[in-house]
């Protein structure tokens, strides 16, 4: 598993849902500004009006990224957890029972045939 999987898995969902908000509104945040000057250097320059109608709607459909990077991280985690133990459930061997071992056929012996007490 690689370092930065790993941190994600520890990392408080919290402050990965700020981390994650600040980075979206900086590259959003860019966006409307390459935009605007964009408009503005192929003179279609954009009225005060329209460039608050543009940050509004940014704005609103960036509402709630944190909340749902947070379940994302939450449900992450879960899943994590869930799978380390189905995984470790599937290979626990009751107590008592025989280890397993592979033949050199390749086949998997059901049992140990039980000792002979009578042969020592």
């Amino acid at each position: 598993m690689s370092r930065a999987r790993a941190g994600l898995r520890a990392a408080d969902p919290g402050s990965v849902s700020s981390i994650a908000e600040a980075a979206a509104a900086a590259r959003l945040a860019e966006i409307l500004t390459v935009g605007f000057e964009r408009c503005e250097a192929e003179g279609r320059e954009l009225s005060e009006r329209q460039k608050i109608d543009l940050l509004t709607a940014a704005l609103i459909g960036f509402d709630g990224l944190g909340d749902e990077v947070e379940r994302h991280v939450e449900l992450h985690g879960m899943l994590t957890a869930l799978a380390a133990d189905w995984g470790a459930s599937l290979h626990a061997r009751p107590p008592g029972a025989p280890e397993a071992t592979t033949a050199s056929n390749g086949t998997r012996p059901t049992r140990e045939p039980p000792a002979n007490p009578r042969a020592a």
